[in-house]
């Protein structure tokens, strides 16, 4: 079964780049793109992913206005932020607001994207496991 991935990306240069290295990956993918982040929050809202990958920088809002809006709506899926100028400030305030890895769009790129897919996948599984078992044992 394919693992479903949204990417919500403003420039079509990396959103093919993106499609490239998930095509080229060991792992099945199945990519829905917008270059709108509204769009991309309606998607997340409406549809299942199993990960979502959104640029910090876009026209309306950034990565953490999305987030913010998919916590404050209850849906809890793996967010991943991409950037192509990496800020530390910016990194930490996505962990605190609930992001499961920060990336920068940097040379590694092509070889870091599919491993912290797969980190996180893994990370969020374990979370929701935890979950099962705390509430089994309440």
């Amino acid at each position: 079964m394919p693992l479903k991935i949204l990417l919500i990306e403003d420039s079509q240069l990396h959103t093919q780049l993106t499609k490239k290295v998930l095509q080229e990956a060991d792992r099945d993918y199945q990519l829905d793109c917008t270059s709108d982040a509204k769009e991309g929050l309606g998607r997340i809202l409406r549809q299942d992913y199993d990960v979502v990958l959104c640029d910090y920088r876009m026209s309306e809002l950034n990565a953490l206005d999305v987030l913010r809006e998919v916590r404050e709506k209850g849906k809890d899926l793996p967010f991943i932020i991409i950037t192509s100028s990496g800020n530390e400030k910016i990194a930490v305030e996505a962990m605190k607001q609930g992001a499961y890895d920060y990336i920068v769009k940097d040379m590694s790129y092509e070889d870091t994207l599919p491993v912290v897919i797969q980190r996180t996948i893994e990370r969020y599984e374990a979370k929701k496991e935890k979950e099962k078992m705390h509430e089994a044992l309440r």
